[in-house]
């Protein structure tokens, strides 16, 4: 260890003895320290890293070492060392965080093992497989999934006599089961792929052989994916190793690090499955500019696949099924898609990205309304034949049109495998094979427009036109309600030097709301993501809050800003972070609170759900929790920090505990519990929307 790392870490070691809090809560600089930690960790230099670490833990510093994983670069052996080292240290931790400190580093090495273990199984099984193409092998992990999909469907009905809330709640977990199974396929498909050039094959199976193999690999993965998601949950602070019981039939118990926030972005999550299968939205223009040709490219993708099974011309193809399925894809258009094409200005390229991706899916929808119709061995293997060759999505567009666009669209559209993680090729299921691409999950896992968002914001300019917009966007919804804009993009300074600046200052009678906008991007599919999201939002409430404090304390400035006569009449000046992030809407971070879309619409025309039945567009029931009428200042503080999620959930907000193995672990896991009597049953799950829909 150098002389310039010495000094930097003694002096973080005096100033947290000293009591330099600034320091000791700076992320930057014991990111810093930990970067240098890292270095002599990757060198293997155990006895440099303990000496550095006669620095005091602190919160930061643990939060970090979890957050970067450090624990994941070490062989076992290095990583308990490590752990001894960090006993040894000394700590400014309360007990209890200690406690979980090391219980946490002894939970991450235990799952790493466990997880390099399962990994090293599913690739000596995998090389049992190599010899088939990557058509072959596509085609038989997608029978593999029918299986497991078929199992699960047939063990998880919904009840007709239970309630509304329950359904949804049953409707939920159902999807979050079948996405389990296809991200196990999905990592199956990563880890083949990261395999296939290797010289050590087996002669190849019989197929039968291969299907057996395939449903022990996925189970597998299954729980390599399941290990990963407790490892990072962890990591990224949406759980905590509260226990560990270490023996023959020892287990960790893990728990929610913040009970309310799990459940509120368990509910968000929900509110979005319920929606995309209620069948029913507003009306979107990305949705009804590719609905203008949709007929059309349909009925090209059905004879292009006609003429490649052989069929006869006058063999009548209903392309219904194909239809139906392009309905549910356009159906996932969000309001981001239409501010994102504004955004853009509606530039023919961002255009070339929502044509290309739901282009893809045509196709496949095309194939597989194509099967429904034929039988027998016109059907064929639908790696082979249900492959989409690039040129006929192009073909489609001259150049005038965009067709280079689309074609370089299409091949940021799919995946060449092996992708960097499973999780993309999940999100955009079609493997590229020369020239042409072959769709898995039936060519949609309902994350294509989110996909199309990130390849268009990804390294441009057009992530901050779409905060521009997206500030424009809130700005007029509260211009078109009973509040009044007194500022936007405003900067707050003291002694000539910026304090922070604050995106959006609206008033109502008495109460100014000091507001931050964070407007997010991707669709925080990951622990990962939603952690990213998460660490945006909560600098918003810092800076919400620094502004509020401000103004408080220097009325001159917000005489400044909206006068002194409407000045004179602000009684109460609360900070909020208003985000697209729905996971989020309904916590707060710093007494701070957190909205999204269901609590701006509740705080500017009221709160009401209403009850729809699938393919019926009129309500059948509504529920007015606050009417327009009733806002006023203590309501809106009140339901600033409440959402009707929580009253209209099946979840009581109590969990119990439950046993799950995964490989030669246990682990005792929260559920949260569900009440009784929420509504008036059903006979089948009901939309539930706050007014009007996002």
């Amino acid at each position: 260890m150098d002389r310039a790392e010495v000094w930097l870490i003694m002096q973080f070691a005096v100033t947290c003895k000293y009591g330099g809090i600034a320091l000791m809560q700076d992320q930057k600089s014991v990111d810093r320290i930990l970067t240098r930690l890292f270095r002599l960790v990757d060198n293997g230099d155990i006895s440099s890293v303990e000496e550095a670490l006669k620095i005091s833990l602190t919160d930061t510093m643990v939060s970090r070492i979890r957050e970067r994983k450090l624990i994941a670069r070490l062989s076992a052996k290095m990583a308990l060392s490590l752990i001894e080292a960090l006993r040894r240290a000394p700590s400014l931790l309360d007990d209890r965080k200690r406690v979980e400190f090391f219980y946490y580093l002894e939970f991450h090495v235990r799952l790493e093992g466990e997880r390099s273990r399962l990994l090293e199984l599913v690739r000596k099984k995998l090389m049992g497989l190599l010899t088939w193409t990557t058509a072959e092998f596509v085609d038989l992990v997608q029978l593999s999934m029918e299986h497991f999909t078929e199992a699960l469907l047939s063990q998880s009905m919904l009840e007709g006599d239970a309630t509304v809330a329950m359904n949804e709640r049953s409707l939920h977990h159902l999807n979050g089961a079948v996405n389990d199974i296809a991200l196990a396929v999905a990592r199956t498909v990563n880890e083949w792929a990261k395999l296939r050039d290797s010289n050590d094959r087996s002669l190849k199976i019989h197929r039968r052989e291969a299907l057996e193999v395939l449903d022990s690999l996925i189970s597998m993965c299954s729980q390599i994916n399941a290990l990963e998601w407790y490892i990072d949950s962890v990591c990224f602070g949406d759980m905590v190793v509260a226990a560990a019981f270490i023996g023959e039939n020892g287990f960790y118990q893990i728990d929610f690090a913040d009970r309310r926030r799990k459940l509120l972005r368990e509910l968000a999550i929900r509110r979005k499955v319920v929606l995309h299968w209620s069948a029913s939205r507003e009306r979107r223009f990305v949705r009804e500019m590719l609905a203008e040709v949709e007929t059309d490219a349909l009925s090209y993708a059905t004879r292009f696949y006609r003429r490649r099974v052989g069929l006869p011309s006058t063999n009548y193809l209903k392309i219904d099924k194909a239809h139906e399925l392009s309905q549910s894809v356009l159906r996932q258009l969000e309001a981001e898609d239409d501010l994102l094409l504004a955004a853009s200005n509606f530039a023919i390229q961002t255009q070339a990205f929502y044509f290309a991706a739901v282009s893809l899916r045509w196709f496949a929808f095309a194939f597989l309304g194509m099967q429904e119709s034929v039988s027998g061995s016109k059907k064929g293997k639908r790696g082979a034949i249900g492959s989409i060759p690039i040129e006929q999505i192009t073909s489609r567009f001259d150049d005038r049109a965009g067709g280079e666009l689309i074609k370089n669209a299409v091949t940021a559209m799919v995946c060449t495998i092996p992708a960097r993680t499973h999780h993309e090729l999940f999100a955009k299921p079609y493997v590229r094979v020369g020239e042409s691409v072959i769709p898995m999950f039936g060519g949609d896992t309902g994350l294509w427009n989110v996909s199309v968002r990130e390849c268009l914001i990804d390294g441009g300019v057009l992530g901050k036109d779409l905060g521009t917009i997206w500030e424009d966007f809130y700005a007029k919804s509260f211009e078109q309600s009973d509040w009044r804009v007194v500022g936007r993009n405003v900067k707050l300074k003291r002694d000539g030097r910026l304090v922070t600046d604050i995106d959006l200052l609206i008033a109502r009678n008495d109460l100014l709301l000091v507001v931050q906008i964070k407007a997010m991007i991707g669709s925080a599919a990951t622990i990962y993501d939603h952690w990213k999201n998460r660490q945006t939002v909560e600098f918003g409430c810092i800076q919400a809050r620094k502004a509020s404090q401000h103004l408080s304390e220097n009325k001159h400035e917000l005489i400044g800003i909206c006068g002194k006569k409407y000045a004179s009449g602000i009684r109460f000046i609360q900070p909020a972070v208003l985000t697209n992030c729905n996971e989020l809407n309904g916590w707060s971070f710093e007494n701070v609170p957190i909205i999204s879309e269901v609590t701006r619409k509740a705080i500017t025309v009221g709160s009401k759900v209403e009850y729809f039945q699938k393919g019926k567009r009129n309500a059948v029931h509504t529920h007015h929790f606050v009417t327009r009428d009733e806002l006023t200042t203590s309501k809106i503080l009140e339901l600033l920090t409440s959402t009707v999620e929580l009253d209209i959930a099946a979840e009581t907000g109590e969990i119990s505990w439950q046993r799950h193995e995964v490989g030669s672990l246990a682990f005792l896991l929260p559920e949260f519990t569900a009440g009784q009597n929420l509504d008036e049953p059903i006979h089948e799950p009901a939309r539930r929307v706050d007014q009007p829909l996002a």
